[in-house]
């Protein structure tokens, strides 16, 4: 997909410095989930969705896709641990792919977001849903 296609639609306005400074947080913060095992990584893109959803649409919508992807990483955690006690300890080296997936989709969503591009992780369980409803009321 190339960068035209990814951009935001000609009616939309570009991210300003301080929009691409909150999807950065959001998307780096996960990093906080990966020594707690994913507990702490969605706070920072929870905040910033409730927050700035309104008043920055792009910062928004990048803390949705950050939230939802630290749920997923949660869930894939705990899928991790429960095979790995199911193995008797043999599936415990599993436990590192969470982390591995989160210092690295978290470093290239910060990347392409800090050029005002959006970032959509490869696999997300879409958990926080765009509203089909228009924001504005329709005459």
């Amino acid at each position: 997909m190339s960068q035209q296609e990814r951009s935001a639609s000609p009616t939309e306005r570009p991210a300003s410095r301080s929009e691409r400074n909150l999807t950065i947080a959001a998307h780096l913060s996960g990093i906080l989930g990966v020594p707690t095992a994913g507990l702490l990584g969605f706070v920072v893109p929870l905040l910033i969705y409730c927050a700035f959803a309104n008043s920055y649409p792009f910062a928004g919508s990048q803390a949705k896709e950050a939230l939802n992807f630290q749920i997923t990483i949660v869930c894939l955690f705990a899928v991790c641990v429960a095979m790995a006690a199911m193995s008797c300890g043999v599936l415990l080296p599993l436990l590192i792919l969470p982390a591995v997936l989160q210092l690295v989709f978290a470093i290239a969503a910060a990347i392409v977001t800090a050029k005002g591009l959006p970032f959509r992780y490869p696999f997300n369980l879409r958990f926080l849903r765009s509203d089909p409803r228009p924001s504005t009321p329709v005459d």
